[in-house]
This record gives structure tokens, sequence and C-alpha cells, in this order.
């Protein structure tokens, strides 16, 4: 019988790649590399540009899983760009490392809000993360308050802080 591959080379090079640890979270460099901003979005359309705003680079840094702080407070000021940092780490996390995500808003209609006027248009201008959405209406895991992968590895549920319904099973 004549062999044409080694089974034990090949058992080890298939263990090699399934025990390879996935690449580090790197919020920044996601960032960088799958931002680009409309004029719908923000004054200064482009590609994400840590000069504009530099005081969220060690934010999005600390918010690694490989950084040792346990907890990362934001104090700002208001429209500074809270609401783009904060989607910034929800979506590259549903990219990079897929979970599911409750994104609680004061209210329910202000997370419908930010649903429609803030997540939604980010997601529909990224391809890298436009891809892991259905964009059907009629889809049941996208509604305005539930947004889930198209391979079901993670989702955003949006609810509002003084909606016991909104918070329920959850």
């Amino acid at each position: 019988m004549t062999m044409l591959y080694n089974p034990e080379r090949l058992m080890f090079e298939v263990l090699s790649e399934i025990c390879e640890p996935p690449p580090s979270v790197d919020y920044l460099r996601w960032a960088k590399e799958n931002i680009v901003f409309s004029e719908r979005i923000t004054d200064h359309p482009g590609p994400y540009n840590e000069d504009l705003v530099p005081f969220f680079s060690e934010i999005l840094r600390a918010l690694s899983p490989e950084d040792p702080c346990n907890i990362v407070s934001l104090a700002k000021s208001a429209q500074i760009g809270g609401t783009i940092c904060a989607n910034i780490f929800t979506l590259g996390s549903l990219d990079m490392a897929p979970g599911d995500f409750l994104y609680v808003h004061p209210t329910e209609e202000n997370a419908a809000r930010w649903s429609k006027t803030k997540l939604m248009p980010l997601v529909r201008e990224m391809p890298a993360v436009a891809k892991l959405f259905s964009q059907n209406s009629r889809d049941a895991s996208n509604s305005v308050l539930y947004k889930e992968r198209i391979d079901g590895r993670g989702a955003i549920q949006a609810a509002g802080a003084n909606s016991p319904a909104g918070l329920s099973m959850i």
C-alpha cells in the first residue's frame, strides 16, 4: 500500500489550526479599518480619524479583554461622540468576539431612536458589519430593538430602563 500523505502530520496540522487562539480584540484598530462615516452621521465624514477624538483611544484600548481594568467609566460633555465610542465597542465586539448585548437606554423610546438614527445608519455603511445582519425588515431577527447576527452567534437587545417588559427574561 502506498501512502501519499502522512496521517500524523495531517492530524497535527488540523490541531494547530483549531487550537490557535483567536486574534486579540483591538477596538481602535477595528475602528480605523472598518469605520467610514458619511455626512449623515457626522460633520467630519471619512474614515475613523483618531486625531479628531484622541480621548477615545485609551478608552477603546481599556475596553479590550486583554486590558487589566475591570470597569471603564466615561465622564464627558454632550455631543462629543460618546455614542460613536459605544457603537465601536458594540459593533466591534459583534464582529471580532460575538456575543449577546443588552444596550440599556433611559427610556424605550430613546432606545428605538438610537437604533433607527445611530446604530442602523452605521451598520448599513460598514461592509464588515452589514454582512453580519439581515437587512430584511420582516425578519424576526431584525426588529427595531433586537438585531441578531445571521449566523446566530450574537445579538443586540436595546431596552429602556423604565420598561420592565423590555428588561424581562434578560
